[in-house]
This record gives structure tokens, sequence and C-alpha cells, in this order.
């Protein structure tokens, strides 16, 4: 999972940079944005943005929302219990972006106000997420500390 995640950040960073060469922003970098931020930035997209952009969004975006959200399912599953599923779903709302992306690419502008929405839980999932194993991990510290002052000294 952590090697998925590396290499699809770094292609997904390379792919946002080509994207500004072409003038156009990258969608799902732009967190709570209206539904009609959305279909302005899509809309204003020049083709040949919206070719690498579609290609980016099935070959290392893809991959990415898998890989974090495995990644961060594992480091909060055995702490939080029931938060567990947090990056799970909000992976799979990282994908639905994908397929409304498309669609929207693709002609289709009723699915604007779906983009914007999706988008947004994706956000606030990984946020929580994000939350989660930093308490995760301030758990792990607070109970090392405690391990260690309840230690009896070498006589």
């Amino acid at each position: 999972a952590v090697l998925g995640y590396v290499v699809s950040v770094s292609q997904l960073e390379s792919a946002t940079r080509q994207l500004a060469l072409y003038g156009a922003s990258v969608p799902d970098l732009l967190p709570f944005r209206s539904a009609e931020t959305y279909g302005k930035v899509f809309e204003e997209m020049p083709s040949a943005a919206c070719a690498l952009y579609l290609r980016t969004l099935w070959t290392w975006d893809l991959l990415f929302p898998i890989s974090y959200g495995l990644g961060l399912y594992v480091l909060i599953r055995q702490d939080l219990g029931s938060w567990e599923l947090v990056p799970l779903t909000a992976a799979l709302a990282d994908l639905c972006e994908n397929l409304l992306a498309t669609a929207i690419l693709n002609g289709s502008q009723v699915v604007s106000t779906a983009y914007a929405m999706v988008s947004a839980t994706k956000w606030i999932l990984l946020s929580i997420a994000v939350l989660g194993v930093l308490a995760s991990l301030m758990r792990v510290v607070v109970v090392g500390m405690r391990r260690l002052q309840t230690r009896t000294p070498p006589p």
C-alpha cells in the first residue's frame, strides 16, 4: 500500500503540473467548491487537458484511493474499531468522484451537483481518517509513557 501510495502521488503530481501547463485546474484538488465552480472548471478545461485528466483518473487516481484507503484503514482499525470504515468510505467517494468527473467530461452537465457533494464527502471523510490516525498515534504514545512510568527501576 505504501509503495502504491508513493508511486501514485508522484504520478498525480506530474499530471497536475502538466494540467497547469494547459491552464487547467485539477478539480480533485479543489475541495468544498460549489457545483457551478466545478462545472466552470470542467467547461474551461482544454481538450488536451481533458484527455490527460481522464487518463490520470483511470490510471494513477485509481490506485491512489485504494492505497490511501487501505493504508489509513490499517493504521486505525485496531485502536478505533467502528471508525475503521471511514478511510475505505473516503476511497469509495474518491472513486465515485472519478466516475462523475468522467461523466461531466463526456458531456453530462447534470452531475455537477453530485460531483460537488461527493467531493466534499471525500474531503470530510479523509480529514476524519487523518484525525483518527493522529488519535491512534497519541494513544500509542500515552500507553508507552504509562508503561515507562509504571516500570520498577532495577535494584
